[in-house]
């Protein structure tokens, strides 16, 4: 059943947003919502990889390891390994884990338990990144300069830690609010409703999916940032910026819409 999915920065190329739930944070939230639904929320909008999603992680790792911060139940990690990248996991929600390791080519995914603000995985990654703004999950700054760091300090010398975020944008609220139909299709409607905090750089998300079977409430927070803010975490952490695209398939970075941000380690 195919959607018609609204244009919202997040959702490019069919990417599923990770997020955290709006009640005092914890790292397993996300999967509290959505672990018995992202599946079939996947296959209701007949959201796939594109293939430059892949194409570029997999010209990044050049054979080498592979690590994805918030793998869920493995949107992106399955193909990867189905294309012979040595990845791992790491997730927060033993939900999503449990669900990734049932699912058809999951055993070829290395998963690991954790909170991805601290990458407490053995060894050292080629490529570490995050797929569709899970940057934004963590609550705040310091969670996202703390993960900056941590992952910084497990990557391999040539290694690169790689970012999809959205750019944030006044433009889309009215009075801070946001509202519009992300996806339908046959029986069935998804609401975004959001509420902006630019004073906190805090979105506040709740989607609600209409059906015959009633309604069904997805809630999230955001904590968004610019790609200068990256950039200075990148620095306090020992990185630097190597690359930004707009998309997966590196066309120039504009301002707006994504950013593929790519960052390696300072020369010393």
């Amino acid at each position: 059943m195919r959607a018609t999915a609204a244009a919202y920065s997040v959702a490019a190329d069919g990417a599923v947003v990770q997020a955290c739930v709006m009640s005092e944070y914890r790292a397993a939230a996300y999967g509290d919502v959505w672990a018995d639904f992202l599946d079939t929320w996947i296959m209701m909008t007949g959201s796939v990889p594109a293939p430059a999603m892949l194409d570029l992680i997999v010209e990044l790792a050049r054979g080498g390891r592979v690590l994805e911060l918030g793998v869920g139940t493995g949107y992106m990690a399955i193909p990867l390994a189905a294309r012979g990248v040595r990845i791992e996991g790491l997730d927060g929600s033993p939900q999503m884990l449990a669900r990734l390791a049932e699912k058809p080519g999951g055993d070829q995914v290395v998963a690991h338990f954790g909170n991805f603000a601290d990458v407490n995985v053995d060894g050292l990654f080629d490529v570490i990144f995050f797929a569709s703004s899970s940057l934004f999950c963590l609550p705040d700054q310091e969670s996202q300069v703390r993960c900056f760091r941590s992952s910084a300090a497990h990557l391999a010398p040539d290694g690169v830690f790689v970012v999809a975020t959205y750019i944030n944008s006044d433009r889309w609220f009215r009075d801070h609010r946001l509202h519009f139909i992300q996806a339908e299709g046959d029986g069935w409607r998804m609401h975004w409703n959001a509420i902006n905090h630019p004073e906190l750089q805090v979105t506040d998300v709740e989607r609600v999916l209409e059906s015959a079977d009633g309604e069904r409430r997805f809630p999230h927070r955001e904590r968004y940032c610019s790609p200068a803010e990256m950039d200075l975490m990148a620095q306090l952490a020992g990185l630097r910026l190597r690359d930004r695209w707009l998309d997966w398939a590196k066309r120039p970075f504009n301002g707006e819409g994504e950013a593929i941000s790519v960052y390696e380690r300072t020369a010393l």
